[in-house]
């Protein structure tokens, strides 16, 4: 199905059957270290994700957004990205690869429908959930079903449900005037890779600059000007916005208490980390708890978290 490169920076290639070129993966269960979910990559095709079970954060190109069951994330050929599970979690995901000018131009769609380029670019929402998009997860959802039963006809019904996913996609706010420079930076993602896998695996702990940038084989002022570079933040920054997502969705899908996913995340005092999560996320931790969701992947720095030494 795919050809995966052998290095810690993965770039899938998906060999599409020209007559149908759509592939799914439906209903994996990604662990919390599994195969690809935690290893930066990029692949040739359009990628749609349904989260069915789990909770956690993607970290797309210089974006970081919480995901939950019940939601969609798009992500095309030109991003960078990985995920993490929330500490402890296992989620279950369904995957669909296809590509959208083979599958539809034949059939006299607008070449700015076919256009997944767009589906990129700093303002751009990778992740959907049914509260602000329930078209588009509905939508995928039915695609899964399709993909799953294999009925008389799915292959029709499949190109008229991703019609109609992607003219959804089109009329959203952020999309890119084109792919611009998104995968210029994959070659820092693979450099940095160890850092944040040390991140990932030890968010609510102290870690030094020092470690991560022994662990990439740089010094320090040169892992914070690459960071800078792929994330348009510093270590320090990213591992704040990657606790206040891992936090986010802790609160979003458990009924966990503030105070105990606070320090679960490593915040020194409560008051630090109602302070931090409002200034990333716009309201404040409890709020957000009963239901309140963040327009959009917050790029903001945030302050009051524990330190790296």
């Amino acid at each position: 199905m795919h050809k995966r490169d052998n290095t810690l920076f993965s770039t899938l290639t998906y060999r599409l059957p020209d007559r149908f070129p759509v592939v799914a993966s439906l209903e994996m269960r990604m662990e919390q270290a599994g195969r690809y979910l935690r290893i930066p990559h990029v692949h040739n095709v359009l990628e749609v994700g349904y989260c069915h079970e789990g909770r956690g954060t993607f970290s797309i190109a210089d974006k970081m957004f919480p995901f939950r069951a019940g939601d969609v994330v798009v992500i095309n050929q030109h991003e960078p990205h990985y995920a993490a599970n929330g500490l402890g979690v296992t989620s279950l995901w369904s995957w669909i690869f296809f590509d959208a000018p083979k599958l539809l131009a034949a059939r006299g769609v607008s070449p700015a429908i076919l256009d997944t380029n767009r589906f990129c670019g700093g303002a751009f929402q990778n992740v959907l959930g049914a509260d602000k998009c329930p078209g588009v997860t509905s939508t995928v959802k039915l695609v899964i079903e399709e993909l799953k039963g294999r009925r008389a006809g799915h292959e029709d019904a499949v190109r008229g449900m991703i019609l109609s996913l992607l003219v959804q996609l089109q009329r959203l706010d952020g999309l890119a005037g084109a792919p611009g420079a998104a995968g210029a930076g994959r070659e820092f993602m693979q450099r940095l890779e160890p850092a944040i896998r040390i991140i990932q695996s030890r968010c609510s702990e102290r870690v030094s600059v020092g470690e991560l940038a022994r662990a990439c084989a740089m010094s320090p002022t040169y892992l914070g000007r690459s960071f800078r570079r792929m994330f348009g933040r510093s270590p320090y920054q990213y591992l704040q916005q990657y606790r206040l997502s891992m936090a986010a969705s802790e609160l979003e899908a458990t009924d966990w208490t503030v105070e105990a996913v606070a320090e679960k995340y490593g915040f020194p005092t409560l008051s630090c980390f109602v302070r931090a999560f409002k200034k990333m996320h716009g309201v404040p931790p409890r709020r957000w708890a009963r239901g309140s969701r963040a327009p959009r992947a917050a790029k903001s720095d945030s302050s009051g978290l524990p330190s790296l030494s």
